[in-house]
């Protein structure tokens, strides 16, 4: 019952889905006419009748904001299977209900803030000893901050410690700190550490988070070489999801906050689009008739619908993060890109430890104090070490430049065999001018328009076949 699935059941005449509590797993599916697909992968359902009609609203959102929100897809007729859902089809009709939440066993309601740490470290090391590991086959991905290290000491404290760790090599601007930090916790447990250098090639990494993703997008290409390493290494891995979204609301005093206690959702809504600051981007980036058929006004007001599923929750900035940045981006690292692994436990996801961080007062997680408290209270013996400090940005070298400079060439390259694609979905204009100029000038950023380029060209490749 606590844990990641989807399961289905066909008799013959009545096809029966359903998935767990939480819906991270990918499930798709498209029911058209007398037929219904459902596949864990976006191709599995377009093997079937769906059509290839663009969902612009679900677009508009995507290119502005980075991801798909709710249960959209790029398409119309395909949906993301939602969460704690069962399906029935019999005779070309389906019946799509979402079960009764299940009745929280821990309610954090009153507690102040010690006894809620108190309560967060118990709760989570309950976690980890239901997801200790069969054998030595294990690893944990550890970084500088909070959601690996915890995984990785209490595991230690439980007395599963496992010989190796990695962490893999941020790109420019960023600091090597994740790889400084994390070699600091397992110098002191005794476990070896692997650092991994970033992906080969930038262009070639962004591209493939789209057919990894599901063509869902998040910008996930760092971490392809983590995915690399661990398949047919190890049979079990952890992951770190939802940690810092459930326990440390990333702003104290988080306007948004307000924003939905006042039900300005419109204004909200227009508040996290523009936050990316992609409109300018993408009017620049996208073919002109493609930018007018997915206006600002409509992915504002596709996401005000989806800010109106929050807005009467407990915490409504938790709920809304954990159900769409963390079920529809960064679950596709550990239930999908990291899929070569045959087990990925996701503590943080376990029920208790979820009703217990989801109820909590939004006042008590304000920032990073909260998660902080509760790991350095468990395990003083490591509070001398700190957590990496990403303010700190790093200077460009040559090597660096020449990285991003490459994967520009490998762009151009890439325009030259996807002409008409390009010419249906983008400003080929712009897109050349820019990149061209980017890599006469050795420019030391990395190519930002990147990711929504190559999404489109690839989005127009899917809806073609």
């Amino acid at each position: 019952d606590d844990g990641a699935f989807v399961e289905w059941r066909w008799d013959g005449q009545q096809l029966v889905v359903e998935n767990d509590r939480h819906g991270f797993h990918p499930l798709f599916y498209s029911c058209i006419g007398q037929e219904i697909w459902v596949s864990t992968s976006m191709d599995g359902v377009l093997r079937g009748n769906a059509r290839r009609g663009l969902d612009l609203a679900a677009l508009a959102v995507f290119f502005r904001f980075g991801q798909f929100i709710g249960d959209d897809t790029a398409l119309e007729d395909v949906r993301f299977f939602p969460p704690n859902s069962t399906l029935v089809w019999r005779d070309g009709v389906v019946t799509l209900t979402r079960r009764p939440e299940p009745t929280a066993v821990v309610n954090p309601r009153g507690l102040n803030f010690d006894d809620a740490v108190d309560a967060y470290a118990e709760l989570f090391a309950q976690a980890i000893a239901r997801r200790l590991p069969d054998d030595d086959r294990f690893t944990v991905p550890i970084s500088g901050g909070r959601d690996s290290r915890h995984i990785l000491l209490e595991l230690a404290r439980q007395g599963r410690v496992p010989a190796s760790c990695m962490t893999v090599k941020y790109r420019p601007p960023a600091t090597n700190e994740d790889n400084r930090i994390a070699r600091l916790l397992t110098e002191r447990l005794g476990i070896a550490h692997v650092q991994l250098d970033k992906p080969a090639s930038f262009f070639d990494a962004t591209r493939q988070d789209v057919f990894l993703t599901n063509y869902c997008g998040g910008g996930h290409g760092w971490i392809q070489p983590v995915a690399g390493y661990l398949s047919g290494r190890f049979e079990t891995t952890y992951d770190g999801l939802a940690g810092d979204e459930l326990s440390a609301l990333l702003i104290p005093g988080d306007p948004k906050l307000t924003l939905f206690r006042d039900r300005r959702l419109n204004e909200l809504a227009a508040q996290l689009l523009d936050e990316t600051r992609q409109e300018q981007a993408n009017e620049n980036l996208l073919a002109g008739a493609v930018y007018q058929r997915m206006p600002r006004g409509l992915a504002i007001e596709r996401m005000t619908q989806e800010l109106k599923n929050h807005a009467d929750s407990h915490s409504p900035v938790v709920s809304f993060n954990f159900w769409n940045r963390t079920r529809r981006c960064i679950a596709s690292i550990p239930f999908a890109i990291l899929s070569g692994v045959p087990l990925v436990h996701c503590p943080f996801l376990d029920h208790r430890l979820f009703d217990f961080l989801i109820g909590l007062d939004p006042a008590l997680i304000a920032g990073k104090g909260f998660h902080d408290a509760a790991i350095l209270r468990a395990y003083p013996e490591f509070a001398d070490i700190p957590f990496e400090d990403k303010s700190l940005k790093a200077a460009w070298t040559p090597a660096d430049r020449h990285y991003y400079r490459r994967s520009r060439v490998e762009m151009l390259a890439y325009l030259a065999r996807q002409q008409s694609r390009a010419r249906a979905t983008l400003n080929p204009g712009w897109l050349l001018a820019k990149t061209l100029v980017d890599v006469l000038r050795n420019v030391a950023e990395s190519p930002w328009y990147m990711r929504n380029a190559v999404y489109a060209i690839e989005l127009q490749a899917l809806i073609e076949r």
